[in-house]
């Protein structure tokens, strides 16, 4: 008789302790589908975005097929699959991921709103969860400048990941709160100089947009276009409504359009948050709830201001309900059109109105979160790139020269969007971080007095 770790079967202990710990995971997998299936339920309805999401949950949690009954793997009869160790493990991972958002959850509820950002904890590990928000941890360095970041940007970047307090900063706000000053928890953490509009916001988007052209031109067929806002007039033709970030001239293999793509590159721990209720005179508003949904704090957001969205729903059906997609949306594409202002005439409509809803053009966001996160209209075309370079056998990538270089397009181009995106959010903490100790330095020592005047015509000081 063959053995088995069946009960009332012949058997041994090592067998009965396998069928233990495997009848365990098992289980431990159902609750872990449960969970995530509550979560579901709750559905958010985007001002604009066409996504019906629901409460973000991460992807590859094994299915029940996957880790069959106990007994079907030793019946010759059988046709399941043995799992692979893998497949037992990544329960434990998801089991961990809910652990951490509860904890983050509980940090946020503990946390005062005047110390941090509003749902500050959880907010940050939904967007670390992202597709690609690991992109620049997994790159392999290779001797390339676009594979390297310096240690200090690297520092900043894995604390704002963890939500750590920050080593570049920590000296000045210790400092400060010794000398009687109040210094904040979201300080202590850098979301003040990420959100501070005396930062280099440029260099971020510059960054991410080279990244993103990388991978248009890898497959293009046709000529790409770089706006200029120093010379809106090199586009204008093409959009009249705002300067294009990269247009590609019929770029739509399939209808010969021209495809314009809108670079943004955004922070979710944003200090600013709306409630999403509406009005009754403008109708629904973007909801932030990063703390719940996969780019909450983004997405809608951007999508908003790039292409804005048709009137639907009636007046007085009330404002948009976010959790049931019902109500009245007004215009965001048009808007309020064109303004007379002290400077001239100013567009106050959706930045890609003209190329979108007037010429018929495609219009693709390419959204990066600051913690490297892409959202998921960003995903979706990068996929679509590589099916076009595969199916055309035009791929111009410039893969990395290590030997575990990522050698996918999906997976190489994430890599290099995801770290333009987390490197120029550090570097411009760094920056901003550095002027604020000189600023600090120079304060403190004007206050002792051990500033004095620089010697004129040439004198010693004394």
């Amino acid at each position: 008789m063959p053995l088995s770790p069946v009960a009332g079967e012949e058997t041994v202990p090592m067998l009965q302790h396998f069928a233990q710990h495997y009848n365990d995971i098992s289980q431990r997998r159902g609750d872990v589908a449960r969970i995530y299936a509550v979560r579901a339920q709750d559905k958010e309805f985007g001002l604009c975005h066409t996504y019906e999401l629901g409460r973000f949950c991460p992807s590859m949690l094994p299915s029940a097929q996957r880790i069959p009954p106990i007994g079907d793997l030793f019946t010759q009869q059988s046709t399941s699959p043995v799992p692979k160790q893998g497949t037992l493990a990544a329960v434990g991972a998801h089991e961990a991921w809910i652990a951490c958002l509860a904890a983050c959850e509980e940090v946020d509820k503990n946390t005062p709103q005047s110390e941090a950002i509003k749902f500050r904890d959880a907010t940050r590990f939904i967007s670390i969860s992202q597709f690609g928000a690991a992109g620049w941890l997994d790159m392999r360095p290779d001797g390339l400048h676009h594979t390297k970041m310096v240690s200090a940007m690297f520092l900043t970047a894995i604390q704002r990941r963890h939500g750590l307090y920050l080593s570049v900063i920590a000296p000045t706000l210790v400092e400060k709160a010794a000398a009687g000053e109040h210094v904040t928890v979201g300080e202590y953490k850098g979301d003040f100089l990420a959100n501070s509009n005396k930062g280099d916001r440029t260099s971020k988007h510059n960054g991410v947009l080279r990244a993103a052209q990388n991978a248009i031109r890898a497959r293009s067929v046709g000529s790409i276009i770089l706006g200029d806002k120093e010379k809106p007039e090199v586009t204008r033709h093409l959009n009249d409504t705002s300067v294009t970030d990269i247009c590609e001239i019929g770029g739509d293999f399939a209808t010969m359009r021209d495809v314009h793509y809108e670079v943004k590159c955004w922070n979710p721990l944003i200090k600013s948050t709306t409630s999403g209720r509406g009005s009754w005179d403008n109708g629904g508003n973007v909801a932030s709830v990063g703390h719940l949904y996969g780019f909450g704090n983004t997405l809608d957001k951007a999508l908003t201001a790039v292409v804005g969205c048709k009137e639907r729903g009636r007046q007085v059906d009330g404002p948009l309900d976010h959790s049931t997609g019902k109500g009245w949306v007004k215009d965001h594409a048009y808007g309020k059109g064109w303004v007379k202002t002290d400077t001239g005439w100013k567009w106050m409509g959706a930045q890609y109105y003209d190329a979108k809803w007037v010429k018929k053009a495609i219009t693709r966001l390419v959204l990066v979160e600051t913690l490297g996160g892409i959202a998921p209209p960003t995903k979706q075309f990068l996929h679509v790139f590589a099916k076009e370079a595969a199916g055309t056998n035009t791929d111009r990538t410039v893969y990395g020269a290590a030997s575990a270089s990522a050698s996918s397009f999906v997976v190489h181009h994430t890599q290099q969007i995801s770290m333009a995106a987390v490197a120029g959010d550090a570097e411009n903490i760094n920056k901003q971080a550095r002027k604020m100790r000189t600023n600090w330095i120079k304060n403190k020592q004007a206050a002792n007095g051990l500033l004095s005047s620089a010697p004129v015509g040439g004198a010693r000081a004394a």
